[in-house]
């Protein structure tokens, strides 16, 4: 399958999952929205690309994972990354369960990004969603 299914999924899934990342629930952004997204969260550049929709793959295409929709979530680029930074990747659970409890000690993110994001009115805290 090619990138275009990709994003296509990528897309849908931050959609169903109402623009947020599935690990740590705060806002993502697309590429048509990078400016918008920036003004209404104070935010530079910088930071903002952190919050990068990226697609997810649950099981890795590595260990056998497709492009199909069911395997795809949309996740920031910072959870993403970070996850990847691991030699064994956590399982997607375990690993949102980690980020969970990383987010509710404001352990997560860089603390000048973590305090923007928070002190909006649309923290992760206000908005359950999901997945």
């Amino acid at each position: 399958m090619c990138s275009k299914t990709i994003q296509k999924n990528r897309k849908q899934s931050a959609e169903i999952q109402s623009n947020r990342c599935f690990y740590c629930n705060f806002p993502i952004w697309h590429q048509t929205n990078k400016q918008q997204f920036i003004q209404r969260y104070n935010l530079t550049p910088k930071q903002a690309k952190w919050l990068q929709c990226t697609a997810e793959h649950l099981t890795a295409r590595c260990d056998g994972g497709d492009n199909r929709q069911e395997n795809i979530v949309a996740a920031c680029r910072y959870c993403n990354q970070k996850r990847h930074q691991y030699t064994a990747p956590p399982a997607p659970d375990a690993y949102r369960s980690l980020v969970t409890k990383r987010v509710s000690k404001n352990k997560w993110f860089p603390n000048s990004l973590a305090e923007r994001l928070t002190s909006s009115h649309n923290s992760p805290h206000n908005k359950n969603v999901s997945n």
